[in-house]
């Protein structure tokens, strides 16, 4: 997935589909970032683990509101880069059955990964409490402003 970044720097992060023991459905697992190259259209190469593999993660269920710029003239076919996980767009594309959930690959895993430091899902907090506090100031401010000028005093 294209346009991640890492501490300031450009990169991907590498998912990989994962078939689950006795059957053939698959789950993907984001095995973590990679950086980009200075030649940004030139995509490193990754090694997949093969064979059997154990692995931890924390399933999570990827975002569906995104944007995404169609080139004129795709054809709908394979593209190695993404700019979003469309998990709809990639079941249709892979033509086997897909999870509904990512596999965050956990950082202690031994199972192939690379740069993993995923956000806190409560990481945020402080923007949001920071904006509550700007907001709330607005109002203050506008009631105070509205009863200065709109409260006169009887001479």
């Amino acid at each position: 997935i294209d346009n991640r970044t890492f501490r300031g720097q450009a990169g991907y992060h590498v998912i990989t589909p994962l078939r689950l023991k006795g059957g053939d459905t698959r789950v993907l697992v984001n095995r973590g970032w990679i950086p980009a190259s200075a030649e940004h259209r030139v995509v490193p190469d990754v090694a997949t683990p093969t064979g059997i593999v154990e692995l931890a993660g924390t399933a999570v269920v990827p975002g569906t509101r995104f944007f995404t710029l169609k080139a004129d003239g795709e054809t709908g076919g394979w593209q190695t880069v993404w700019q979003n996980l469309d998990l709809d767009l990639y079941a249709e594309r892979v033509g086997f059955p897909v999870q509904p959930v990512v596999l965050q690959l956990d950082p202690d895993s031994t199972a192939g990964g690379f740069v993993r430091e995923w956000p806190r899902p409560d990481e945020r907090i402080q923007t949001n409490l920071s904006y509550a506090i700007q907001w709330w100031t607005f109002a203050a401010t506008t009631v105070v402003l509205w009863l200065v000028f709109n409260i006169r005093r009887s001479d």
